[in-house]
């Protein structure tokens, strides 16, 4: 918290014991290497064994530790004590309770362009107040409480589940650099706001892992992987579909409506994905890249020719074709269309979101 470094002390030194909570990874896509990349680095900081070069630090030094991470649970405390209010079902924690809310990632609520990625909530006192807990969603897990059935926000999983098992003040708080803000800032003012003396001695963060070339090729060849594992599910899952809305009354239009547009947005996205992904690293696709499409194209084409809709284009042309109504439908010409998609990728690129949203 004071941003220099300083020696280590636990909180209990004469048990010699050390306390510490790491935030699992939050992935949102693939996994990949780089989400082993927090429990590795805090592996050797704690484990108890030591294993070729790698030594497990703390343990190595004799310290007794209780390593914990993740699980969701809920503290009514924060709302007993004011921190927070309702509305609609909805509670949200007040920033505004928070003197110094900001410490940990020396950010000012005012300096933040909030809602330039996200709509602001106008329920909110303060558009930076973060989610407590939301309205349950049907078959979801929720909790009982006073206002109702609800489930607990990110958030606050850390800061119960920290306090159950290391009391509400402890020594190291660990996570990638991506948790700082917002989210352990928000486990400071949430953890202080139920226990007036919750403290974490040491925060520790990783970065992230940097891409070489070695990594970007096997990305690359991971990604030429999963393509032909893709493509044989959806060659699958289109016969299947066929079958089955033909074989209920003849349910032509719903195929072409839900499985072959699927196919189709299936085959778009993907190759979308190629010039992504594998491109960058090759003047060319490599020709096995597209390949992968081939017994999709001729799944297309036979269920077409048994629909009496088979027609010359290949499913390029198919795409093509799509493409020009949509157009005649939105009464834009494809320059324009193009051009305001060069507009929109040089927003994203120069980080204006805000007008790369009104583009879209």
């Amino acid at each position: 918290m004071t941003k220099q470094k300083e020696i280590f002390t636990p909180k209990d030194p004469e048990n010699n014991k050390v306390c510490i909570y790491v935030c699992g990874v939050t992935s949102y896509d693939d996994s990949h290497v780089g989400h082993a990349r927090t429990s590795v680095i805090f592996n050797v900081l704690v484990r108890k064994q030591c294993l070729l070069l790698f030594c497990w630090y703390l343990s190595h030094l004799g310290y007794e530790v209780i390593y914990v991470r993740n699980m969701t649970d809920i503290d009514d405390k924060i709302i007993d004590n004011g921190y927070a209010y309702e509305v609609e079902g909805d509670v949200y924690f007040s920033v505004d309770k928070i003197s110094d809310y900001g410490r940990l990632s020396g950010q000012k609520v005012e300096d933040n362009q909030l809602g330039k990625r996200v709509a602001i909530d106008p329920r909110k006192k303060n558009p930076a107040d973060f989610t407590l807990w939301k309205v349950a969603k049907p078959s979801k897990p929720s909790w009982d409480r006073p206002w109702s059935s609800r489930r607990p926000e990110w958030h606050i999983e850390c800061s119960a589940m920290s306090a159950h098992y290391l009391t509400s003040s402890f020594d190291i708080h660990g996570g990638g650099t991506d948790l700082i803000f917002p989210h352990h800032e928000n486990k400071i003012a949430q953890s202080s706001a139920a226990c007036s003396k919750a403290k974490v001695s040491y925060w520790m963060h990783n970065d992230h892992m940097t891409k070489d070339e070695n990594m970007e090729e096997e990305r690359s060849n991971s990604a030429k992987a999963q393509i032909a594992y893709d493509v044989q599910n959806r060659v699958s899952k289109l016969h299947n579909d066929f079958e089955c809305k033909m074989s209920d009354d003849l349910h032509t239009p719903e195929f072409l409506k839900s499985g072959l547009q699927n196919a189709l947005r299936f085959i778009n996205n993907t190759l979308d994905m190629v010039k992504k992904i594998i491109k960058p690293l090759q003047k060319k696709p490599q020709p096995s890249v597209f390949q992968s499409f081939d017994a999709l194209e001729s799944k297309i084409k036979e269920l077409l020719k048994i629909l009496g809709l088979l027609w010359s284009p290949s499913y390029l042309e198919i795409l093509e074709s799509l493409k020009e109504k949509a157009l005649k439908r939105a009464n834009i010409k494809l320059d324009y269309a193009l051009q305001k998609i060069e507009e929109r990728a040089e927003a994203r690129k120069h980080k204006d979101y805000l007008k790369a949203d009104e583009i879209r």
